[in-house]
C-alpha cells in the first residue's frame, strides 16, 4: 500500500447492477474484464487488471495480475498475478504470486466473506496469509498473515479496522481506515479516502500512527 494521495482510474464492464470497486454496493458476480491504474507522489503507476475464465450467475473465475511503481521505463517495485473467485453474496478467495526485483517472491492466499448485507449496511471480514521467499540466503522464508474487517452504510461512508503479523521480525501492522464517497453514478464513482497505520516491533526505535489518504476515480463501461 502507498502512504499517500492516489489518483485511480478504475475502468470496468458491467451490465446492470454492478459491485462497487471499494467492494460495497449490490452484489453481481462481474462476467467483463476490469483493469484499474493509479499514479504514485513519484510519478510511478500501478496497474492491475481482472479477467473472467468461467463461471455462471452466481460463481465466477478470474485471471488477475498487478504492475506496481512501475516507471515507464521498463522497471517496477512488483508484479504478479494469479487466480480469483468471486460468489454472489460478496465471498471470494484469491491466490496469486508476487516477485518483487532484487528482493524475492511472494505467494499470497486471501479470503473474504460478506458477514451481513442489507439496503444500509454492509460487514465484510478478510483475511489472508504470505510467505515470502527472500533472494539473500541469509534471510530465511517468512510468513505474514492477518485480517480486516469492514463496513460500509449506504455505500457512501465506510471504515475498517485491520491487522498483520510478521512472527520473524516480530512486527505487528495496524491500520484504521475511513472512506467517504463524493459522488455516484452507474457509469463513475468519487471516493475520499483516509486513515493511519502503525508498526510495531522491538526492532523499530520509534512506532507512532501515521496518516494515509487518497482520492480514487472509478469508471464502468
Amino acid at each position: 500500500m502507498f502512504k499517500s494521495t492516489i489518483l485511480v482510474l478504475a475502468i470496468a464492464c458491467a451490465n446492470g447492477l454492478y459491485l462497487f470497486e471499494d467492494g460495497s454496493g449490490p452484489y453481481r458476480v462481474r462476467r467483463q474484464a476490469r483493469g484499474s491504474v493509479s499514479t504514485n507522489p513519484d510519478g510511478t503507476s500501478n496497474v492491475a487488471m481482472k479477467v473472467p475464465l468461467a463461471g455462471n450467475d452466481k460463481n465466477m473465475l478470474s485471471a488477475v495480475g498487478s504492475i506496481g511503481a512501475a516507471s515507464g521505463k521498463g522497471d517496477f517495485k512488483a508484479a504478479g498475478g494469479g487466480l480469483a473467485w468471486d460468489n454472489v453474496n460478496g465471498h471470494g478467495a484469491t491466490l496469486t504470486g508476487q516477485r518483487i526485483p532484487e528482493f524475492g517472491d511472494q505467494l499470497t492466499a486471501a479470503a473474504k466473506a460478506n458477514l451481513f448485507h442489507n439496503d444500509k449496511h454492509d460487514v465484510t471480514a478478510s483475511a489472508f496469509a504470505t510467505r515470502t521467499f527472500p533472494n539473500n540466503p541469509v534471510i530465511p522464508n517468512f510468513d505474514t498473515y492477518g485480517g480486516k474487517v469492514g463496513y460500509t452504510y449506504d455505500n457512501k461512508l465506510g471504515a475498517s479496522l485491520g491487522m498483520a503479523q510478521t512472527d520473524l521480525f516480530k512486527k505487528t501492522d495496524y491500520s484504521a481506515m475511513g472512506n467517504l464517497n463524493l459522488f455516484r453514478n452507474r457509469d463513475s464513482s468519487l471516493d475520499l479516502n483516509a486513515g493511519f497505520s502503525k508498526s510495531v516491533s522491538p526492532y523499530i526505535p520509534s512506532s507512532r500512527w501515521e496518516p494515509s489518504g487518497g482520492i480514487s476515480f472509478s469508471r464502468f463501461f
